[in-house]
C-alpha cells in the first residue's frame, strides 16, 4: 500500500547487498543505512578494554537474544551487565525472566535503567523489574566472567563479589556495521565506473545513538539532496504568522 505512489521504489526486504551488488545498481547516490551491532567484549562507558572472560561461549549480547535463533544456555542463572543504561537491559531482564530465569541486573547507573528518568519510565521500569523478582545491583559493573560466575565490582569502593551465572548477557556499547561501506570505499575506480558520485554512511552506520538521531539523519541526506548548500541542522520551521 505505501508503495503505490511511489512507482520509483524498489524493495529488497530480507536481502544482505555485497558490493558487487550496490555498484551494479549504478545509482549516482548511495546511501547506506546498516546499522550496528552490540558489543560483546564490555567495552562501554566504564571499560575501555576486553574485559577477561567475555569471549566465552556463554556471553550473549541483545542481538543474540532478540535474533530468530536464541542461542541455548544450560538451566540456572543469568546475570546482564548494563552499561547502556537506558531500556534494552531492562527489556531483556523482563524477557529471561519471563522464561523462568533467575536474573541478576547489575548497571552502572544508580538505578535500572537510569536514562529513563529523562523520559518519565524510571518508576514503572524499576517497579517492573522488582515484581518480576529480578535482582538489581546498582553502580557496580561486570569485571569478568568465567562461564560459571560473574564477578561484579562496586563503582565506589572496588569490593567485588562473584555472582552465580551460565550466561552473562552484555548491554554495554554498539560498533557500526560499516564493513559494506570500507569495502566500497577501497576501490574508488569501481565506484567511479559504476556512476556512484556520492557514497554516505547514515545512521548508526556511521555513528550508533538513539532512534531519533537516526531518523534525523535519514531526514538530513534527504534534505540535502537537491539542496543548492547543506541544510542548517538547527534549523527551526516557523508558524505561519
Amino acid at each position: 500500500e505505501l508503495m503505490k505512489g511511489l512507482p520509483n521504489l524498489q524493495v529488497y526486504p530480507a536481502s544482505r547487498l555485497s558490493a558487487a551488488d550496490v555498484l551494479g545498481f549504478g545509482a549516482p547516490v548511495v546511501a547506506l543505512a546498516t546499522g550496528a551491532t552490540w558489543r560483546r567484549d564490555g567495552i562501554g562507558r566504564l571499560h575501555r578494554e576486553p574485559q577477561p572472560g567475555f569471549d566465552s561461549a556463554g556471553v550473549l549480547t541483545p542481538d543474540d537474544l532478540m535474533s530468530t535463533e536464541v542461542p541455548d544456555l544450560p538451566p540456572g542463572p543469568v546475570v546482564i551487565y548494563d552499561d547502556d543504561r537506558y531500556y534494552m537491559a531492562a527489556v531483556l531482564a523482563e524477557k529471561l525472566a519471563l522464561e523462568g530465569r533467575a536474573v541478576t541486573l547489575v548497571t552502572t547507573g544508580g538505578t535500572a535503567a537510569a536514562w529513563a528518568y529523562f523520559t518519565e519510565e524510571l518508576d514503572r521500569t524499576n517497579a517492573r523489574l522488582l515484581s518480576l523478582g529480578v535482582i538489581l545491583r546498582t553502580s557496580s559493573a561486570v569485571v569478568s566472567f568465567d562461564g560459571a560466575g560473574a564477578e561484579v565490582s562496586c563503582l565506589f569502593s572496588d569490593r567485588r563479589e562473584v555472582l552465580a551465572a551460565v550466561g552473562l548477557v552484555t548491554v554495554t556499547a554498539r560498533s557500526p556495521e560499516d564493513s559494506l561501506y570500507r569495502e566500497l570505499i577501497e576501490n574508488p575506480a569501481a565506484l567511479g565506473d559504476s556512476g556512484i558520485r556520492l557514497l554516505q554512511r547514515v545512521g548508526d552506520c556511521l555513528a550508533p545513538a538513539l532512534i531519533a538521531h537516526a531518523v534525523h539523519a535519514g531526514h538530513r541526506f534527504a534534505r540535502e539532496l537537491d539542496a543548492s548548500k547543506p541544510w542548517d541542522a538547527a534549523r527551526r520551521e516557523l508558524a505561519a504568522p
